[in-house]
């Protein structure tokens, strides 16, 4: 009778876990669209520029970026969106936006993680909460016309920007 009851509390055991790691992938995986996909990008100009917008043109597309001095995956997207820049800062602008930073801190991080693309400080969290952050790092694909097109939450690949750059 108690081996019975040990089989049956196995299989319980295993089907829960089961349910436990689908539920936990299906989530993780959700292809919920961000309510911004198709209409117009947020302002983004009462943002406190830790860097000039001279490089921001009209009619480029834009890699928005949200990220802050804390994060570790903020770290290792840096090059990849500085190596971007570099090489197509004639067909689009990046801009990282900072967030729940201080002043200081994001200057310090750009400077040791070679941020030389647009920076901003979002200091009263009115931009990230436009956007509908979630938390960082976080970006958004801006078209020419000013319409988010893509979204991504994590570290961003070079195989996201790829695609939603079409480079």
């Amino acid at each position: 009778m108690q081996r019975s009851h040990l089989i049956i509390c196995a299989l319980l055991l295993g089907l829960a876990g089961g349910l436990v790691y689908l539920l936990g992938r299906g989530l993780g995986k959700s292809r919920i669209p961000h309510p911004l996909i198709g209409k117009p990008a947020p302002s983004i100009e009462q943002a406190d520029w830790l860097q000039s917008t001279a490089e921001l043109a009209q009619g480029q597309a834009v890699i928005l970026n949200f990220w802050a001095s804390w994060c570790m995956a903020c770290r290792q997207e840096s090059f990849l969106l500085e190596r971007m820049w570099q090489r197509h800062r004639d067909k689009l602008a990046v801009v990282g936006l900072a967030v729940h930073d201080k002043h200081r801190d994001a200057r310090v991080f750009a400077d040791r993680y070679g941020k030389n693309y647009p920076l901003a400080l979002d200091v009263a969290g009115k931009i990230g909460i436009d956007y509908g952050l979630t938390g960082v790092p976080e970006t958004f694909i801006i078209d020419r016309q000013g319409v988010v097109r893509f979204h991504t939450t994590g570290e961003v690949s070079q195989e996201f920007l790829r695609q939603a750059l079409n480079l």
